[in-house]
Order: C-alpha cells, then structure tokens, then sequence
C-alpha cells in the first residue's frame, strides 16, 4: 500500500461517509485477500510458469474500487457504529 491508496482511502470516506467508507476498505482488503489467495492456490495447482510468491505485489485501487461499488449499491454497515 502507497501513499497514493491512503489518498484514495480519504477520498472513499468523502464520498461514501464514515460508516460505508470503513466497510468499503474492509471489504478492499477482505476482496484482495481472497484473489491473492485464489492466485497462489492455483499458481501452485496448475504449476505455472509463472512465479507467484508471497512477495508479489499487485496494485490494490482496483479492489478499492470494487468494493467501494458494492458498499455504495448496498450500503454496507460492516463496523456497527
């Protein structure tokens, strides 16, 4: 995570609020792990050519910017405050 995702992060609780913002980023993390996941299983299942560690980095905007999408259609409330 860079400078430029805390940037992004600031603007999702501009837009979205305190309570959909912090879900949105929650699920951000919760969307990214889950593809990191499914990257490394199946890298090591199909033995890629490919060589898909645990040191990859892999830019995170794009799971920003899908789970701002679904907090925003459906208003999650995932931290209850």
């Amino acid at each position: 995570m860079g400078l430029g995702d805390i940037k992004f992060m600031s603007g999702i609780g501009a837009l979205l609020g305190l309570q959909v913002g912090i879900s949105a980023i929650f699920l951000s993390f919760w969307i990214g792990a889950l593809f990191i996941l499914i990257l490394y299983i199946s890298n090591k299942v199909l033995q890629s050519r490919y060589n898909i560690g645990m040191k990859v980095e892999l830019p995170f905007a794009p799971f920003l910017i899908v789970g701002t999408i679904i907090a925003f259609v459906f208003q999650l409330n995932l931290v209850g405050f």
